[in-house]
Protein backbone atom coordinates (compact mmCIF):
# COMPACT_ATOMS: atom_id res chain seq x y z
CA UNK A 1 0.00 0.00 0.00
CA UNK A 2 1.22 3.49 -0.86
CA UNK A 3 -0.34 6.69 0.46
CA UNK A 4 0.00 10.32 -0.54
CA UNK A 5 -2.27 13.18 0.43
CA UNK A 6 -5.63 12.29 -1.15
CA UNK A 7 -4.36 9.21 -3.02
CA UNK A 8 -4.05 5.53 -2.12
CA UNK A 9 -2.62 2.63 -4.13
CA UNK A 10 -2.97 -1.02 -3.14
CA UNK A 11 -1.22 -3.96 -4.81
CA UNK A 12 -2.68 -7.40 -4.09
CA UNK A 13 -0.85 -10.70 -3.69
CA UNK A 14 -2.09 -14.22 -2.96
CA UNK A 15 -1.55 -14.96 0.75
CA UNK A 16 -0.53 -18.55 0.06
CA UNK A 17 1.74 -18.35 -2.95
CA UNK A 18 2.74 -14.69 -2.94
CA UNK A 19 1.76 -14.43 -6.61
CA UNK A 20 0.26 -11.15 -7.84
CA UNK A 21 -3.55 -11.19 -7.98
CA UNK A 22 -4.57 -9.85 -11.40
CA UNK A 23 -8.17 -11.08 -11.68
CA UNK A 24 -10.98 -8.54 -11.76
CA UNK A 25 -11.69 -7.45 -8.20
CA UNK A 26 -13.67 -4.70 -6.55
CA UNK A 27 -11.46 -2.87 -4.06
CA UNK A 28 -12.45 -0.19 -1.56
CA UNK A 29 -10.54 1.60 1.17
CA UNK A 30 -11.85 3.21 4.33
CA UNK A 31 -9.39 5.79 5.62
CA UNK A 32 -9.88 6.81 9.25
CA UNK A 33 -7.99 9.68 10.82
CA UNK A 34 -8.46 11.41 14.14
CA UNK A 35 -11.19 13.62 12.66
CA UNK A 36 -12.59 11.93 9.53
CA UNK A 37 -13.61 8.73 7.84
CA UNK A 38 -13.33 8.65 4.06
CA UNK A 39 -14.46 5.89 1.70
CA UNK A 40 -12.43 5.54 -1.51
CA UNK A 41 -13.33 3.23 -4.40
CA UNK A 42 -10.14 1.96 -6.05
CA UNK A 43 -9.92 1.38 -9.80
CA UNK A 44 -7.49 -0.87 -11.68
CA UNK A 45 -4.10 0.83 -12.07
CA UNK A 46 -2.22 -1.83 -14.00
CA UNK A 47 -0.98 -5.28 -13.06
CA UNK A 48 -2.16 -6.26 -9.59
CA UNK A 49 -2.59 -2.66 -8.34
CA UNK A 50 -5.65 -0.49 -7.80
CA UNK A 51 -5.70 3.18 -6.87
CA UNK A 52 -8.12 5.94 -6.00
CA UNK A 53 -8.41 9.48 -4.71
CA UNK A 54 -10.36 10.74 -1.74
CA UNK A 55 -10.37 13.60 0.73
CA UNK A 56 -7.87 12.69 3.42
CA UNK A 57 -4.47 13.80 4.61
CA UNK A 58 -1.65 11.77 6.05
CA UNK A 59 -1.98 11.48 9.81
CA UNK A 60 0.32 9.52 12.15
CA UNK A 61 -2.76 7.98 13.83
CA UNK A 62 -4.61 7.01 10.66
CA UNK A 63 -5.98 3.53 10.03
CA UNK A 64 -6.81 2.13 6.62
CA UNK A 65 -9.19 -0.80 6.01
CA UNK A 66 -9.05 -2.47 2.60
CA UNK A 67 -12.08 -4.44 1.41
CA UNK A 68 -11.72 -6.78 -1.58
CA UNK A 69 -14.63 -8.44 -3.36
CA UNK A 70 -14.41 -11.12 -6.00
CA UNK A 71 -17.40 -12.65 -7.72
CA UNK A 72 -18.62 -15.70 -5.83
CA UNK A 73 -16.19 -15.19 -2.94
CA UNK A 74 -16.76 -13.74 0.53
CA UNK A 75 -15.57 -10.22 1.34
CA UNK A 76 -11.90 -10.10 2.33
CA UNK A 77 -10.79 -7.32 4.63
CA UNK A 78 -7.51 -6.14 6.15
CA UNK A 79 -6.61 -3.15 8.34
CA UNK A 80 -3.35 -1.21 8.50
CA UNK A 81 -1.78 1.62 10.45
CA UNK A 82 0.45 2.86 7.60
CA UNK A 83 2.04 5.78 9.46
CA UNK A 84 2.80 3.89 12.67
CA UNK A 85 6.47 3.65 13.52
CA UNK A 86 7.76 0.12 13.96
CA UNK A 87 10.60 -0.61 16.37
CA UNK A 88 13.21 -3.02 15.02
Amino acid sequence: MALNDNEITVCLFDAGSGAPVTEALEVDAIVRSAQDETHVHLRPAGGNCSSGRGRFILDPRMRVSIQVRSSGQPLTQASFEPMKRVAY
